[in-house]
């Protein structure tokens, strides 16, 4: 049995609290990459989806999707993945913002996996606890600095 760090209980009451969640993620690379690489990939998706859908006000005024990112290395400790939770923009339907990130995902970053999954949010203690399950491993590296609230 492990012993979680300091900061794990905060870090997911402040997930629960942050925001009222709608939307989770697990987005998975077709190959290994490093830390660094996932990072800049997960920080190019959500670039190409803050344009999309704010055009320059992303950038001028900052105006970007409400999301956290988490990094994940698996069990192999090689496998770096991003699991993040998002909400919608105003005048998008949930299920139609989700289809709009799969679509950027698969068509955008081409390094993204197959294996990916991007769903209605059911349980946010739940998937506050999942975000947070390798923090024992990474600390505070496991929060992604693509993240916007």
């Amino acid at each position: 049995m492990f012993v979680k760090n300091n900061g794990y209980e905060e870090m997911c009451e402040y997930i629960r609290n942050a925001n009222d969640w709608q939307i989770f993620g697990t987005l998975t690379f077709k190959v290994a990459l490093s830390r660094e690489l996932a990072e800049k990939q997960i920080n190019k998706f959500w670039n190409i989806v803050d344009r999309a859908l704010y055009g320059n006000l992303s950038s001028r005024k900052n105006i970007k999707i409400k999301r956290l990112c988490f990094l994940q290395v698996g069990i192999s400790n090689f496998n770096n993945h991003i699991h993040f939770v998002a909400n919608t923009i105003d005048g998008v339907e949930v299920d139609d913002f989700i289809e709009i990130l799969k679509y950027f995902w698969t068509t955008k970053i081409s390094t993204s996996g197959k294996h990916f999954k991007i769903e209605r949010l059911k349980n946010l203690k739940k998937a506050s606890k999942y975000l947070m399950h390798e923090f024992y491993k990474l600390g505070n590296d496991t929060f992604l600095t693509c993240s916007n609230i």
